[in-house]
């Protein structure tokens, strides 16, 4: 079996209602594995019954482990339109045209409500928002086995 050693950050919320688990990959920031526990199951955990049962909910394993990358991205609109926050229609067509000029590989942040979202410089409107991706890292890589 592949075994990989990453550095990690562990959360746990308790309440009276539940506490939540969640384990974080500090190198491509994803949270890949959450769980929610009973109080009952929380007590289990805690008086050191092994193996209690739990649901989880694991997600973004294949960029565990990755380098997280992030940079600016603009890309020209048209300035004929109203581009906003109460213009849920347009934003649609907004986020539509970000993701046809967003670079293969990578993928786009849709929010576009910040003041500088929207840029004109020379008579054309830009619209401003990250570019992100996971990339293998293969400098740093720990694996064993």
């Amino acid at each position: 079996m592949k075994k990989m050693k990453l550095e990690g950050a562990l959360t746990l919320l308790v309440d009276s209602d539940y506490t939540r688990l969640e384990i974080q990959d500090r190198k491509s920031g994803i949270t890949f594995v959450t769980a929610q526990l009973t109080p009952e199951q929380l007590c289990q955990a805690l008086s050191r019954l092994a193996h209690t049962t739990i649901e989880i909910e694991v997600s973004g394993l294949e960029n565990v482990g990755k380098a997280y990358e992030i940079k600016d991205f603009e890309f020209e609109v048209d300035p004929k339109i109203e581009y906003g926050m109460y213009k849920k229609d347009q934003e649609e067509k907004l986020i539509k045209l970000a993701e046809s000029k967003c670079p293969k590989g990578w993928y786009i942040n849709t929010y576009f409500h910040s003041q500088n979202s929207f840029e004109k410089r020379n008579g054309v409107t830009y619209a401003r928002t990250h570019i992100y991706r996971w990339v293998e890292d293969d400098l740093e890589e720990k694996e064993e086995g």
